[in-house]
């Protein structure tokens, strides 16, 4: 059931706009708001948060079916969404942050993206070796990080991404999991 809605929608509302998207270097919120309505943003989220409680193999579907809208940057950015950036929050945030930001990730209001910074990790976060520093919203002084890039990106999160839009505060460094601009990928710049 859950491969048949999800390959319905790309079939209806993905695959025919994938174009555009690409030619645009960016992804509608319309999108995001329509996966949450779908509920596929939230298939192993917490039912006490609105997801619905699945396991890995729902995010399996929604990657396999999502690759069929023939564009990487979209599949991807739906799946760093839901299997990459936002997972952090459920392992790791406290219960207020959970009740604030995993209702509007798992509707698609708020679009979770990672901001890697540190030379030479690529996508490897797991090791990552620069500490945070002992305020939440300071830099650490000392640490591998390109500290001029991370600071850049930090202000252009905390801004709202780079397109003005809302966000959720940001990152490791910063404090929060995501920001309400798109995902990383080159149809969500």
């Amino acid at each position: 059931m859950l491969r048949k809605s999800v390959r319905a929608f790309v079939e209806k509302e993905v695959a025919p706009r994938v174009d555009e998207w690409e030619a645009a270097g960016q992804i509608p919120k319309t999108f995001w708001r329509r996966l949450g309505e779908l509920g596929f943003l939230g298939l192993e989220f917490p039912v006490e948060y609105g997801g619905a409680g699945g396991d890995f193999l729902a995010s399996v579907v929604l990657g396999e079916e999502m690759a069929r809208c023939r564009s990487g940057g979209v599949a991807f950015s739906v799946l760093v969404h839901t299997d990459m950036s936002s997972p952090w929050l459920t392992r790791f945030g406290n219960d207020a942050q959970k009740a604030k930001y995993l209702p509007g990730i798992i509707k698609g209001e708020i679009v979770c993206a990672l901001g890697i910074t540190e030379p030479g990790t690529g996508s490897d976060m797991a090791n990552l070796t620069t500490p945070r520093g002992a305020e939440r919203r300071s830099l650490p002084p000392h640490g591998e990080q390109d500290l001029h890039h991370q600071r850049r990106l930090r202000r252009s999160l905390l801004r709202g991404g780079a397109h003005g839009e809302r966000a959720a505060p940001t990152g490791a460094t910063t404090g929060s999991p995501c920001s309400s601009s798109s995902a990383g990928s080159p149809a969500s710049r």
